[in-house]
């Protein structure tokens, strides 16, 4: 169907694949897909075609809301890049994670605003704002890699708050 999936694979081979889509699938009625178990007893014997038929999702826009999803997660894969030396040289770093339903119409005015007010602010912003599918780890190597509090991003958004009273994590910096 295209290069990244097709309506016969299973569904849980595609959230394994693309992790970033579980959000997509809960959000359109999957919500058994949310727990890891149910998306291995259920996901591995139907596949998308079918699962869409059974919830009479659009088979085609389904599709391509995963796509969309999919290669936003790719694009922000590719320019983790470069952001690494963009973060070092920014004014304001920013860090979390995002709902994939809140995530891509934010950064779309995010973006926006940046090209528009950005240069009249003279603000150097740099983000990395990843779908919350794909977990907080990343964030927490990055807190325990940063050698000084210099190094850590200015602003943190998250679903939740027990990364950033994690003693074992954030202690070092708040006692300085």
């Amino acid at each position: 169907m295209n290069k990244y999936l097709s309506i016969k694979d299973k569904v849980y081979d595609i959230t394994e694949k693309y992790p970033e889509t579980i959000d997509v699938f809960v959000s359109h009625g999957f919500t058994q897909l949310a727990n890891e178990k149910m998306r291995k007893l259920m996901g591995k014997t139907i596949t998308l075609e079918m699962a869409l038929k059974t919830k009479k999702v659009n088979v085609e826009l389904f599709t391509q809301k995963l796509i969309d999803v999919i290669e936003q997660n790719r694009e922000s894969i590719d320019d983790s890049l470069t952001l690494q030396e963009e973060k070092k040289e920014a004014g304001v770093r920013i860090s979390g994670v995002l709902p994939c339903p809140v995530r891509i119409p934010l950064m779309d005015s995010f973006n926006k605003w940046m090209e528009e007010e950005g240069k009249r602010l003279n603000i150097s912003l740099a983000h990395e704002l990843k779908a919350a599918s794909s977990g907080v780890d990343w964030l927490k190597d990055e807190i325990e890699r940063a050698e000084t509090e210099e190094s850590l991003s200015d602003i943190f958004i998250s679903a939740g708050f027990d990364l950033f009273f994690d003693n074992s994590l954030m202690k070092r910096f708040k006692d300085k």
